[in-house]
């Protein structure tokens, strides 16, 4: 039961990639779909339903990749933090008219989690992309080393 999840989110994670990818793979310029399956809507496809789920399984560390930015707008917020500040100075900070630092403060870390969600489903998209690849290397390495 726990596998079965770990792939259907898997597949959830790697889906809004693929299905973008597949998207401009196989559209008109003028944004109709007919579907003609070529060898590069094939790969990828193949990739996506088999080689990426069994590539994450394969390598469950993959999963954990432990990227995160950090603009040095929100570094330089978030220094202030750190001091400690009298009652009239949060005061000040969260009634200044022009635009307060905790409402700065959330704006960059708002973007900051956009920013770390696209980086997630591009690293998705990759491993998309490298699965078959990847999966080919690990069974000619193990092989090997048999």
């Amino acid at each position: 039961m726990k596998l079965l999840k770990r792939i259907c989110s898997d597949y959830l994670h790697g889906l809004v990639f693929f299905i973008i990818v597949f998207y401009f793979m196989t559209a008109n310029p003028d944004g109709s779909m007919p579907l003609k399956w070529s060898i590069v809507n094939v790969y990828w496809t193949i990739s996506f339903l088999i080689a990426y789920p069994l590539l994450l399984e394969t390598v469950p560390s993959i999963k954990k990749i432990n990227f995160h930015m950090k603009s040095l707008q929100s570094r330089s917020i978030h220094m202030e933090d750190k001091a400690t500040k009298k009652l009239s100075d949060l005061y000040h900070d969260s009634t200044n008219p022009v635009s307060n630092r905790i409402d700065l403060q959330a704006r960059s870390d708002y973007q900051n989690d956009w920013l770390n969600l696209i980086i997630s489903f591009f690293v998705s998209g990759l491993l998309i992309a490298i699965s078959i690849p990847s999966l080919f290397f690990i069974a000619f390495k193990n092989i090997l080393g048999r």
